[in-house]
């Protein structure tokens, strides 16, 4: 681990930061940085990429359309399904560009509104990068080998098991520690929706809770009594 490194983990992670400091909101994110894919096919087969599921559906702040992400690992063999040679579990994942960087305390997903059953992400992480530079990192969801990616805990759980969603549900994850970035990740390892023929994940909208970065002096006194917790836990 080089120097620079403990730092930028200390200005990744702030404890109570969108809660002693200010009131955070729920904010939907302005872009897509990346996300898997491709979308659901037009039509249902293995064809082109339909815009109409894209991952900016989940972030388009209507409830009417969803993103529909389909498996990309395609570990399976049976061109029976869609996409192609899919298989469980489902991966894949998002990117989402907060615009500026901001103090993030929790992510909230909204199911699809007219589906009969769940169809949401399952086993998922919630990641950052230290840096908040994804352009730096080849794989951009590689939270197991790539130093760069940091999991966010949720329940001192690094994975998180959503519940499978009903139409129009929504479900929110709070962080065991708010994050200071711009760039957050959801990487899904696991969907409802697999099998016997879809393999895929959906999403409806994806919102976070977040609030400003506070003013430097303020700041400071964040970062002083992280470091003194971080000591306190040493001890």
């Amino acid at each position: 681990m080089n120097a620079a490194k403990p730092l930028a983990l200390l200005l990744t992670f702030a404890v109570g930061v969108s809660s002693d400091i200010a009131s955070a909101n729920l904010i939907t994110p302005s872009a897509i940085y990346d996300s898997s894919g491709p979308a659901y096919p037009g039509g249902g087969d293995n064809g082109t990429s339909d815009p109409t599921y894209a991952a900016n559906k989940a972030i388009d702040g209507n409830l009417g359309t969803f993103t529909c992400l389909v498996d990309d690992t395609l570990a399976g063999s049976s061109t029976a399904t869609t996409p192609d040679n899919a298989a469980a579990p489902v991966t894949g994942h998002i990117i989402f560009d907060l615009g500026k960087t901001m103090v993030v305390s929790a992510a909230k997903l909204i199911s699809r509104t007219d589906s009969a059953g769940p169809l949401n992400p399952k086993d998922v992480n919630f990641f950052c990068f230290i840096d908040d530079d994804p352009t730096n990192n080849t794989l951009v969801d590689d939270i197991d080998n790539d130093s760069d990616i940091v999991a966010i805990s949720v329940g001192a759980q690094t994975e998180i098991t959503l519940p499978g969603l009903s139409s129009g549900a929504s479900h929110t994850e709070t962080f065991d520690a708010s994050v200071v970035k711009r760039y957050l990740g959801l990487r899904v390892n696991s969907s409802y929706e697999s099998g016997a023929t879809h393999y895929n994940f959906q999403i409806a909208e994806m919102q976070f809770e977040a609030s400003p970065v506070p003013e430097p002096s303020t700041w400071a006194m964040v970062i002083i009594g992280t470091i003194m917790l971080a000591a306190w836990r040493r001890h």
